[in-house]
């Protein structure tokens, strides 16, 4: 059955109320009586910027004018729960506050020195059920010749796609710009039965933008291109308002013939800007419809014009698909020199305007769609699951990445790390991997019922080399809108310890070496005796020169008793390099002296025993396993949480004669860490205790590392 609340049926409604509710709407438009939905809506322009291909820093590119809102019509259908066809009536910014086809709140823009202004205005409904109901906004309706009350008087509801576009059809499109909204299910009015509601509605324009930078410009007429005027060819006469049109619906669109030219030119920077021709929606699928654009100029003194297509370029450089112009969509036309300095070239760039405008809060911008996700390439040791790739230890290189991304809006990329955090062992750090990814130029296209842009993606998959540790490299493909709307690609890298045959082991929040330093194999059954395999060497602190243990007179002691500096000691060439260098008993038994110094603040690095991507562990690492309280059981502790995280207890050497003691009975192992008076603090476990004692920097400990 037809039904339809339109302006007469909306008056005679009112006109049945009782004279007392009445009287209170006029007194308190806030009040919201039995039967009646209020909706309160406040109109803001968020203010993320973007940045133009080429520009030096991010600008809001999107223009005053272009956030400007006169006026605005809502359509509101609600429907029973006995699943009629429902009724819908329309709200004008412009009819009188409280009239059946007013606002109960005006249209208002609250702060008008913003950059960002807010606009807040109210409509109040009247219906006989709540069963999912619709809203329509048109932004600027009557300013681009849309008759809401005619349109509205005269069709059903699923006659309004066809019937909403803008009576000027033969004018360009200019500010205040049409924009459309919609809400598809006001839940709170079901849920409610009416009542106060708030909603965000995504808005976007009607229009494309496009802007044209020209950096063959050059001052001198003689030797650049001077950009005079633009305009656009085969523009469409107007744009349907709903956003369900298919793309066979908008090339029906008939085209204009006569269309301007823009001359508003600005020089700023050693380049040329045009900014802001507007045009409406085109799939530009068809070559005698398809919008182009004209520049026209002077070329060396020589009057020029160069008809430049919507059209992506192949591989090879010649025109290929064609670029869809889509609503609320900027692209840029970038004019640049060719390399023979004869002619001009350009390349199109599908941009950010800006964040859509919306009504309360944020829009909603999706998450990108990942399609064709595979490798590509005849390299070995990768495999793909889902959107995880795991690289092998015999990985090496040649691999990559491809995909494909879909979003109303263009997307973009960052990467992060985790584990190897900077990314250094596959060299991208400093954000090396935008030099490494390819990211495709935008492309709209148009399903069965609005546009998308896709973009193609290609991800090498580097090769560790010189560092082999755990990481995951995150390449987050991102919406260009709103960076948290994103998918993740993830490079999983997962290589044995140090070149050997045993992987690392997460202890305790992060990743830890297998073994000690020295050590190939991790000890099992009962541990008696040292051996190399399985202690690996003692370490003095700030040396990389490992000692085995001797229970008397070790064979390795400096025989001639100096005591050199720290500089001396670790110089190339010195005569005890390599030797085992007894405690200073007047430098508090260092086996340097200028300790005290503040010289040295930590382990140095270039000293450390620890392989590349990894280190010498920290007191406040150490301090983690201490809160285990470890205890040496068969000449080992094994952890609680991790049976492959095993600490031999591999004794130590003596700081003042270098011999060793303690094996299997006492475990100690260096902290990278040294405090004001020159000692550094240390992890011993036992029989029966463990703690964390400060020792002299003469001993010799065992060393296990934890990943950089």
């Amino acid at each position: 059955m037809r039904k339809k609340f339109i302006a007469l049926a909306a008056l005679l409604m009112v006109g049945l109320s009782s004279c007392n509710d009445e009287e209170i709407i006029k007194t308190n438009p806030g009040f919201v009586e039995k039967g009646y939905g209020a909706l309160t809506i406040a109109m803001t322009h968020n203010g993320a910027s973007t940045r133009a291909v080429g520009d030096n820093a991010p600008d809001d590119v999107a223009f005053k004018e272009e956030k400007a809102i006169n006026s605005v019509a809502f359509i509101v259908k609600t429907e029973t729960k006995d699943g009629d066809a429902g009724t819908y009536n329309y709200y004008l910014s412009e009819e009188d506050l409280l009239s059946p086809n007013g606002f109960t709140e005006p249209l208002t823009l609250q702060d008008p020195g913003a950059g960002d202004s807010t606009y807040t205005c109210q409509i109040k409904v009247k219906s006989l059920g709540w069963a999912t109901p619709k809203v329509l906004v048109i932004a600027n309706y009557k300013e681009n010749g849309v008759d809401i009350a005619g349109i509205v008087g005269s069709k059903e509801w699923d006659e309004l796609p066809a019937a909403l576009m803008s009576a000027q059809l033969t004018a360009t499109p200019s500010t205040p710009l049409l924009m459309f909204g919609k809400i598809d299910n006001l839940v709170t009015w079901t849920t409610q039965g009416g009542g106060i509601a708030a909603e965000t509605i995504k808005m976007e324009r009607l229009v494309s933008r496009i802007d044209v930078k020209n950096y063959a410009y050059n001052a001198d007429a003689s030797k650049g291109f001077i950009l005079e005027s633009a305009q656009l060819l085969n523009p469409k006469q107007y744009s349907f308002i709903m956003d369900t049109k298919t793309a066979e619906e908008i090339n029906a669109v008939p085209t204009i013939t006569e269309f301007p030219a823009h001359a508003n030119v600005v020089e700023a920077g050693g380049i040329q800007t045009l900014d802001s021709l507007y045009t409406y929606e085109n799939t530009n699928a068809e070559g005698t419809t398809a919008t182009a654009l004209q520049v026209n100029g002077f070329y060396r003194g020589a009057k020029m014009s160069k008809l430049i297509a919507f059209k992506k370029a192949d591989a090879v450089g010649t025109p290929g698909d064609p670029i869809a112009l889509a609503r609320n969509t900027r692209y840029v036309v970038n004019i640049n020199p060719s390399k023979d300095s004869t002619d001009i070239v350009w390349d199109i760039k599908v941009d950010d305007w800006t964040v859509s405008d919306t009504i309360t809060v944020e829009p909603s911008f999706p998450v990108p769609t990942l399609k064709d996700l595979k490798l590509d390439g005849t390299a070995t040791g990768l495999t793909l699951s889902g959107k995880v790739v795991t690289v092998a230890n015999d990985y090496a290189g040649g691999g990559k990445v491809t995909l494909t991304s879909s979003a109303p809006q263009a997307s973009t990329y960052t990467v992060k790390f985790k584990y190897n955090t900077t990314g250094s062992s596959i060299k991208w750090n400093d954000e090396k991997y935008k030099n490494e990814i390819v990211q495709g130029t935008p492309v709209v296209t148009y399903a069965t019922e609005k546009a998308s842009v896709t973009r193609t993606y290609e991800i090498p998959v580097p090769v560790q080399d010189s560092i082999k540790v755990p990481l995951d490299a995150f390449v987050i493909i991102q919406n260009g809108s709103v960076p948290d709307a994103c998918d993740t690609i993830t490079l999983r890298y997962f290589p044995n310890y140090d070149g050997k045959t045993i992987a690392p082991v997460w202890y305790k929040d992060q990743y830890w070496a297998p073994v000690n330093c020295g050590a190939n194999k991790v000890p099992s059954g009962t541990l008696a005796a040292w051996d190399l395999e399985t202690c690996g060497y003692l370490y003095q602190w700030g040396r990389k020169t490992g000692f085995s243990y001797y229970a008397s007179n070790p064979t390795d002691l400096a025989p001639d008793n100096t005591f050199p500096t720290y500089v001396e000691a670790t110089t190339a060439g010195y005569t005890n390099e390599n030797k085992f260098i007894k405690g200073n008993s007047s430098k508090d038994y260092s086996w340097f002296s200028d300790y005290k110094d503040g010289v040295i603040t930590e382990w140095p690095r270039e000293n450390q025993p620890c392989p590349a991507g990894w280190r010498v562990p920290t007191k406040a690492e150490l301090d983690k396993i201490l809160a285990d309280s470890p205890k040496q059981t068969n000449g080992k502790w094994v952890a609680p949480s991790n049976s492959k995280f095993v600490l031999p207890a591999v004794g130590h050497r003596s700081y003042d004669s270098g011999s060793s003691s303690n094996m299997a009975n006492g475990g100690f192992y260096w902290s990278s860490t040294i405090n004001e008076t020159g000692y550094s603090p240390r992890l011993f476990f036992g029989n029966g205790s463990a703690n964390m004692n400060t020792e002299v920097l003469s001993y010799g400990f065992s060393v296990r590392c934890v990943q950089e």
